[in-house]
């Protein structure tokens, strides 16, 4: 028995002297302490540790930011350390500034590989992609979509053979971008020199060599094809009558296309017309402003990864036990951090060691529901709390020491989707000025992702939904809360860049913002003086500008 328990003793040690965090090496690791953290920057989280047991903790600057929530009770150093770098995918360095001091640790972040663009991008293109499309475009629009419909009716996953050969059938069928393909494919040397060196092109059906008719009559056989399964799928309205009768009226095509040389995108914006008006249907215009045509070393179909869920064991003791009342974060509390809360509650009734990484704007069907029916059904153990996790984007597995692991299931997604706290607090929890931004921080917000405006709207819409405060903030709220409730009126402004039925002067706001968000301090000196003249700006500011200028409709100019 003794020499098993003595194999195992050294297995152990060298398992530790593996990492980084070796407590045989630095016994200050062995000490233990009682943490609870709720949402907090892993920056806050590391010098908190710190102060508390005297060893310097440090995290990647690219990692402070995002928020852990941990509960641990009278649990060593070392096994919080290594829980928390296991939740996140992180790694610990330890680090000796010198030999009279003692051992730092730094919590480290993978190195993130950005895909490089090729510098024959656009040729690859032109070999690689568009002579396949082009070649889709002879077969009969119909004989295509139906096609689609067959792959899409298999109900199983497709092989890597198959979606090389989807690929340019699907590009072919894409509604938004049929004028493109048509145009791209009859591109001649002068407009391909043109396009490489960066320069806008425009091209309309009202010109055939520009884009073919056939174009705008394979548009209409797709948009009749859609209104007609939405008529199957969901009955037929007076509406979707009207639209089949308006899509006759569509008599033009308009379509921009760039090449953004620095990304390797090829970038397009559409708009249909009838009667020389943009074509309205279902209460908006058919515009869009940018979107990505094509980009260099990104699969246009990606197959699916399957994902195991993963198994919590059966009728564990910890895993049982219940959570029988829960502290919902109030109107005067941190919205952000509902689920945070309910994480460290949980894990606290449960007497459960906990560790988790947290993304309130982690891309989520639920920001768009109505929150109410998300609330824990009480009492709720860990078996039953697995599927509300997972709705919002996580998993929950048990480690090998009986600690409960929270993770993102789309944690790249959420990382570039997350906004710094002090950021959020800073922007919208304003004691002194309720929620009214400045012009600076309109243009930091208008330089976000739309993932990222578009999750931060919905999100205030959203708590407030769950406390009934959308359409009036009682007075009794502070001016903390009040001002993150009118804020969400200057951010839904800045969230939808496309508009309604009419252009309103605020539609441009967005690019407006951006442009001014990318002027250098000369220049901004010089907005506020004479003017900056418009071939002064650069190519990129110049785009924004025009952006600006038509409210987002490009074309229509």
């Amino acid at each position: 028995m003794r020499h098993i328990l003595l194999i195992v003793a050294l297995l152990w040690g060298s398992l530790w002297a593996q990492s980084a965090l070796d407590p045989t090496e630095d016994e200050r690791l062995q000490q233990t302490l009682t943490v609870r953290a709720v949402g907090m920057p892993l920056r806050d989280l590391c010098l908190q540790l710190s102060q508390r047991t005297k060893v310097t903790l440090k995290v990647d600057p690219s990692a402070q930011e995002y928020r852990a929530c941990v509960y641990a009770k009278e649990k060593p150093l070392v096994e919080v350390m290594q829980h928390l770098a296991e939740a996140f995918g992180f790694q610990w360095q330890r680090e000796k500034p010198s030999d009279e001091e003692t051992y730092q640790y730094r919590l480290v972040a993978p190195p993130r590989k950005a895909p490089e663009t090729p510098p024959d991008a656009l040729e690859r293109f032109r070999r690689e992609v568009l002579p396949k499309v082009c070649e889709q475009q002879q077969i009969p629009i119909e004989e295509r979509l139906q096609r689609v419909i067959q792959y899409a009716g298999q109900g199983r996953a497709i092989t890597e053979e198959e979606r090389q050969a989807l690929e340019p059938l699907i590009r072919s069928v894409d509604r938004f971008n049929i004028g493109a393909w048509y145009a791209l494919c009859q591109m001649g040397e002068s407009e391909w020199r043109r396009l490489a060196n960066g320069e806008a092109l425009f091209f309309s059906t009202r010109v055939p060599t520009q884009i073919p008719p056939k174009a705008l009559d394979d548009w209409k056989v797709l948009f009749r094809e859609e209104i007609e399964f939405m008529r199957e799928q969901y009955g037929d309205t007076p509406q979707r009558q009207r639209d089949l009768e308006k899509l006759e009226s569509v008599s033009e095509l308009r379509t921009m296309i760039r090449f953004d040389a620095d990304t390797g995108e090829l970038k397009t914006a559409y708009e249909a017309l009838a009667d020389d008006n943009l074509f309205t249907i279902d209460g908006s215009r058919y515009v869009y402003t940018e979107i990505a045509l094509w980009r260099a070393n990104t699969p246009f179909l990606e197959l699916p990864r399957p994902e195991t869920e993963p198994t919590l064991p059966a009728n564990h003791p910890v895993l049982s036990r219940t959570l029988k009342a829960f502290r919902e974060p109030g109107v005067n509390d941190d919205w952000f951090q509902w689920l945070s809360e309910l994480m460290v509650q949980m894990a606290e009734a449960t007497d459960a060691p906990l560790v988790a990484e947290y993304y309130p704007l982690q891309p989520s069907s639920l920001i768009l529901q109505e929150w109410k029916s998300y609330r824990p059904r009480l009492p709720q153990d860990w078996y039953r709390f697995q599927p509300l996790l997972k709705a919002f984007g996580y998993r929950v597995r048990l480690s090998d020491a009986g600690w409960v692991v929270i993770e993102s299931r789309s944690r790249e997604q959420a990382r570039e989707n997350d906004l710094p706290h002090p950021t959020l607090q800073r922007w919208l929890f304003k004691s002194d000025r309720r929620g009214v931004l400045t012009l600076d921080e309109c243009a930091e917000f208008a330089v976000l992702s739309w993932e990222q405006r578009n999750s931060l709207y919905f999100y205030i819409q959203s708590f407030a939904e769950l406390h009934d405060l959308m359409f009036e903030v009682p007075r009794e709220i502070d001016f903390l809360h009040g001002g993150l409730l009118h804020a969400q009126h200057t951010l839904v402004k800045l969230t939808d860049d496309r508009g309604g039925t009419a252009p309103r002067p605020e539609e441009g706001a967005v690019f407006a913002l951006q442009l001014y968000a990318s002027l250098k301090p000369a220049q901004r000196a010089q907005l506020r003086g004479a003017g900056i003249p418009f071939p002064q700006l650069s190519t990129a500011q110049q785009w924004r500008f025009l952006l600006a200028y038509t409210r987002g409709n490009i074309l229509t100019m």
